[in-house]
């Protein structure tokens, strides 16, 4: 071999070492997702197939950890490897659309191979630095963002819209396509990337490990539950005089009970006026907060730490003397889906003779625009908002609204055809659509529907409608008439 071509290996060499990726930069992969979500004004019809991108990391177990709304909606799910230009399907194993987490798990095992579980750390301190990776839309290399951690608090996950957890900010920024890639601190994860703010610049925010590590624990034993709700609504205990009212010692803080949930554990336990002074072993201060490594953080967040099922002590004070109770951890589905996006599920609901009808839900009013919570009508807002703090019983009934009508004959008169709320049929107390269903499949003469609104009332001819409702299916191009 000639001495420029030895020269030419010794280069080639070290080059070739430093070109190799390291492997924590190796371990974090590129996902697209094919997905077609539900028409929810026409919930018998889906949307195009859309395409999107976005990040994850590998597991221990063979498994990748992504954000829920990189993965949701899928039909089709791929992973891609760094400076691998194959693409691998892959099957979503667990969603917490709670915590906007998920857990993938690529088809071939091949898929894995060279790549290595990249561990977990704690929560990082205030001030200090990490490193944010993933694949920003618009392309193709892998993306590394330092930046400094601002803040640690609770703030509202947008993918859910209802769920306020843990959260940390910094200001690396957090782009499309970087969701779900590992937030890095000396070499372990210490988060998710998962939002940003739109109208701030160099603003991120990331899913802390307590969030990872309490999704990661509920689906170990092959089920998601959940997080724990809280049964109960408060107020602060600021005022000095009310303390002075309820005799309370000036070294006791906590909260006042204002509400109980029906059919919660909290309402076998608490009364309105009692003071929630710990829970879980946690002081709750009069500001409704506990302190948390370091910070003052809403005393809620002992529930999103606990599984459900788990037993969490708690002390009251009640007519004047300090009381101890064990309370059981629960959740409550149907009103998780009353307040939240929904995520991989048709909508929910009946068509009647061209009448449209669907459950009063945060799924609906969002058809009203982004601003649905002020520009929703009044009455639609008053039964979705305002009756449950005024009837907290209301919680356990399901309003069902008449969100339009297909025209045809046999309702070609009828006095309203959209966002009614339904209060009874044939003199029957409608609280939730199956109800309604029932309702109207009574074989009577006409049906009566009184409206929420008083004297608002509709009647349809029972024969005719029953003889036109096929028809009408077949007319609107409806496979079938429900999705109770």
């Amino acid at each position: 071999m000639s001495p420029t071509l030895l020269l030419a290996c010794a280069l080639l060499l070290p080059l070739t070492l430093l070109a190799k990726p390291a492997p924590l930069e190796q371990s974090v992969v590129k996902l697209h997702n094919h997905a077609q979500d539900w028409d929810v004004y026409s919930p018998w019809n889906t949307n195009d197939v859309e395409h999107f991108t976005g990040s994850g990391f590998v597991l221990e177990g063979g498994r990748i950890l992504t954000n829920a709304h990189v993965v949701s909606w899928a039909k089709r799910l791929e992973l891609e490897r760094r400076l691998d230009p194959r693409r691998w399907a892959a099957t979503v194993e667990f969603v917490s659309h709670e915590a906007d987490l998920a857990v993938v798990k690529p088809e071939d095992p091949a898929f894995l191979e060279g790549l290595k579980p990249l561990p977990l750390g704690d929560l990082p301190a205030l001030h200090s630095v990490v490193t944010t990776y993933g694949y920003p839309a618009g392309g193709q290399s892998l993306s590394m963002t330092k930046g400094v951690v601002s803040r640690i608090e609770y703030n509202l996950y947008v993918h859910p819209g209802s769920m306020y957890l843990l959260s940390v900010q910094t200001d690396a920024a957090i782009n499309p396509g970087n969701s779900g890639g590992p937030v890095v601190q000396d070499g372990k994860v210490v988060g998710v990337a998962f939002q940003g703010i739109g109208s701030l610049e160099n603003v991120g925010f990331f899913i802390p490990i307590p969030v990872v590590r309490h999704v990661l624990e509920d689906i170990a034993d092959g089920r998601y539950d959940g997080f724990p709700d809280l049964g109960l609504r408060y107020s602060e205990l600021q005022s000095k005089a009310y303390r002075e009212f309820l005799a309370l010692p000036p070294s006791v803080g906590g909260v006042i009970v204002d509400q109980i949930l029906p059919n919660s554990p909290e309402s076998k336990l608490f009364r309105p006026g009692d003071v929630l002074v710990s829970l879980g072993g946690k002081a709750i201060g009069n500001d409704g907060k506990i302190l948390y490594r370091g910070h003052r953080l809403p005393f809620t967040l002992v529930l999103d730490e606990a599984q459900l099922g788990k037993e969490l002590p708690c002390e009251v004070w009640r007519e004047g003397k300090l009381q101890r109770f064990t309370l059981t951890t629960y959740r409550d589905l149907d009103r998780y889906r009353k307040y939240s996006n929904l995520y991989d599920l048709q909508p929910r609901y009946l068509v009647y003779a061209g009448l449209v009808f669907m459950p009063l839900q945060r799924e609906f009013l969002q058809l009203f625009g982004p601003h649905w919570y002020v520009g929703a009508e009044d009455e639609l807002l008053h039964h979705f908002f305002t009756l449950p703090l005024l009837e907290p019983e209301a919680e356990l009934r399901e309003p069902v609204v008449l969100t339009r009508v297909l025209p045809d004959r046999v309702n070609a008169r009828l006095s309203y055809t959209s966002n009614m709320i339904v209060d009874k049929v044939n003199g029957r107390r409608i609280d939730g659509l199956a109800e309604l269903a029932a309702a109207l499949e009574q074989q009577v003469p006409r049906h009566v529907l009184e409206y929420s609104i008083p004297g608002s009332i509709d009647v349809l001819d029972a024969e005719e409608a029953r003889r036109r409702h096929p028809e009408i299916l077949t007319l609107y191009g409806l496979s079938k008439d429900r999705n109770l």
